[in-house]
């Protein structure tokens, strides 16, 4: 191979630069992504010698390719430079969701950075400015001294012979890297569902991270799609006729962000109880916990297992919302409330954007949805978040506003991490095992949730307000990011309580008895046991999970009823069997009324505007001011006679959600 090179010790130069950057850049890329210096150690000292040498392997094979062109030590530089910038915004991920980078994240990048702006501080520009100059310093060195040195890998003197060996070069390479993988599969550690960050802190991130890609591309892959054993799932279920009641009250089902219990907590000390309401609604209503697939983070999927009754464990897809109800609608227990003639409405309050929830909601079978953007009156709470009582109000309406009963589900934020603002509240922490950061993190956390227990409180006191009848059930997504890598809990919670979440159940009328088993139940489970204690119907994944539950194959039928979801053959005819509309954005559409113009400055007069609202005149957006929920001012605009206004409700993406009616100017 040395005849391709200028001389011998060009030829040596290359390989010992081209490994010796390649085992660099892997100890930079783990030292970047990891929380400090003592993960490193012990990814060095407790990985397996065999298993640390297939890791250096995988990632110094990953840049084979770049020897196809003239000047592969600098491109070398290159690719190994964009996974340097992915592990620190794994990095980064780590410290805002407590999880780290998998490939599905990368289409959240705009609103996480819209989220992580909040929360830049100076060690992080720092420590993002270090990589920068350390791959510049590498990067200037490399072309500096390999920059004179052309490489060809073959020098054939016939073209197209040239082309056939450049592409069996990239073809073997593709097929000796799958191949590699794959054997890697049999020496790494197994890809935990359930604490991905573990996955990673065991793996490297290089290689998890290419684990994360071929996960998400295996979700379309469906050559392994058996329609006879589909028929089959299908057949038992026409004979599974469990009782059925036609249900008489009110559903509202409220996810909270990141709730447990922090009395579990061991050799910890608080000055007050922070959940003291609900505690106290405890001792009198259904409670206990549920498992999450989750901690953390990671909302969407458990949010997706209690609406659907689909395990996140064999859907091979860490974002539902962004890939399988992207294009498919997927039976939801908001589809069979439907059925029984039930309004279907889900309230967030935050953008509507995040993880994609319009096309996913709709997706669910909801008819309506009321995120942020819809509502006009908007507080903070001091770690940044919307608080959660902003959802009473809308919640409150909704069940006003209609004349058949509802099945309303609320997603809260309030208590999301991160949690390293300082909340001047009265609430104290004390502890002989955590660091001052941990124990502040704790005392700020414990400080938030104090509010989420007054909005449970509030939210009852509204609904009994309404003399109208109601289920409430409460439940939490996932713990919290507290620490690094979960080392709070590590301290002081027990391994098995990681990923449990507590859940509430109220019921306006106290003679209904709601009981079921919840010892070890999953969150796909839960509103199916609810349901079964109600003798109401639940959807088709928990009806299937009913009847093949003790089936040896078990693990077989759920999959292939999963791969069914694009091809709908469980259902007759193939055709879904519940109706898609367009789902409605808000409660109330904006209303214009009226328009003044006084000094030169119009105003625009109405109902339902809020913050995102943009007044459009003539089918142009004018530049326009939010006053009030029933005034917008129109800045730099005059109107004329028969000029047509609009008040038009915008997504933080600039994309419409709803409008008014049409208003014609005339004077």
């Amino acid at each position: 191979m040395s005849k391709y090179f200028k001389d011998e010790i060009s030829y040596k130069k290359y390989i010992f630069w081209y490994l010796s950057l390649s085992i660099f850049y892997f100890i930079l890329i783990e030292l970047i992504h990891r929380p400090n210096i003592e993960s490193f150690k012990k990814f060095l000292t407790s990985t397996n010698p065999l298993t640390m040498f297939f890791l250096i392997l995988f990632f110094t094979f990953s840049s084979t390719y770049v020897f196809i062109f003239k000047k592969p030590i600098i491109l070398c530089n290159i690719h190994y430079s964009v996974w340097c910038i992915l592990a620190f915004v794994s990095n980064i991920n780590s410290f805002f969701k407590s999880t780290p980078l998998i490939f599905e994240d990368i289409f959240l990048f705009k609103e996480a950075t819209n989220i992580a702006s909040k929360y830049i501080n100076k060690a992080v520009i720092i420590n993002f400015l270090l990589i920068i100059i350390c791959i510049t310093l590498i990067l200037t060195f490399t072309i500096k001294n390999f920059y004179n040195i052309d490489v060809k890998l073959f020098n054939t003197k016939n073209k197209l012979l040239n082309l056939f060996c450049y592409v069996l070069f990239l073809t073997s390479f593709l097929i000796l890297k799958i191949n590699l993988f794959n054997y890697g599969k049999s020496l790494t550690y197994t890809v935990s569902d359930f604490n991905i960050t573990d996955t990673y802190n065991k793996n490297g991130f290089f290689y998890s991270f290419y684990r994360s890609t071929d996960i998400f591309f295996s979700n379309n892959i469906t050559s392994n799609y058996n329609v006879n054993k589909v028929i089959e799932i299908k057949n038992k279920l026409k004979e599974y006729n469990p009782s059925n009641e036609y249900p008489e009250d009110n559903i509202i089902l409220i996810q909270l962000e990141s709730i447990f219990d922090p009395l579990k907590l061991k050799n910890v000390n608080f000055s007050q109880d922070p959940l003291k309401n609900y505690r106290e609604l405890c001792k009198n209503n259904k409670n206990g916990e549920i498992i999450v697939p989750v901690i953390g983070g990671g909302t969407i999927q458990t949010e997706f297992e209690i609406l659907t009754g689909i395990s996140m464990e064999k859907l091979y897809t860490k974002m539902p919302y962004l890939n399988l109800l992207n294009h498919n609608s997927v039976e939801s227990i908001a589809h069979i409330f439907k059925d029984y003639g039930y309004s279907t409405t889900s309230i967030h309050n935050y953008f509507s954007t995040f993880y994609n929830r319009v096309r996913a909601y709709e997706n669910l079978g909801f008819d309506t949805f009321i995120p942020l953007e819809t509502i006009s009156n908007r507080d903070r709470s001091e770690n940044f978040w919307y608080k959660d009582n902003l959802i009473i109000d809308e919640i409150k309406n909704k069940i006003l506003s209609t004349t058949e009963k509802d099945f309303i589900f609320g997603v809260t934020v309030e208590a999301h991490g991160p949690y390293n603002t300082q909340i001047n509240e009265d609430i104290t922490v004390e502890s002989s095992v955590l660091t001052e950061k941990e124990r502040i993190e704790l005392q700020n956390y414990v400080n938030i949730i104090k509010h989420v227990d007054e909005f449970i409180i509030n939210l009852i006191n509204s609904l009994n307000n309404l003399n109208e009848s109601y289920i409430l059930i409460f439940y939490s997504d996932h713990l919290p990011t507290l620490g690094e890598n979960h080392s709070t809990f590590n301290k002081t919670l027990s391994n098995e309580d990681f990923f449990k979440t507590p859940y509430l159940i109220i019921t306006s009328d106290k003679s209904k008895n709601i009981e079921f088993n919840d010892e070890n139940l999953h969150s796909y489970e839960f509103l199916s046991e609810i349901l079964n204690s109600l003798n109401l119907n639940t959807t088709i994944y928990q009806k299937f999970r009913n009847i093949f539950k003790k089936h040896e194959d078990f693990n077989e039928y759920e999959k292939q009823l999963l791969l069914d979801i694009k091809h709908n053959n469980i259902y007759e005819n193939k055709i879904f069997p519940h109706e898609k509309k367009q789902i409605k954005i808000g409660n109330n559409s904006p209303i214009i009324t009226n328009i003044k113009t006084e000094n030169n400055v119009t105003y625009v007069f109405g109902d339902n505007f809020t913050p995102n609202s943009k007044v459009v005149v003539n089918k142009k957006v004018i530049n326009s001011e939010y006053i009030s929920k029933t005034c917008l001012k129109v800045k730099d605009y005059i109107p004329k006679p028969k000029d047509i206004f609009i008040s038009v409700t915008f997504s933080n993406k600039n994309s419409p959600l709803n409008s008014s009616n049409l208003f014609e100017f005339l004077n």
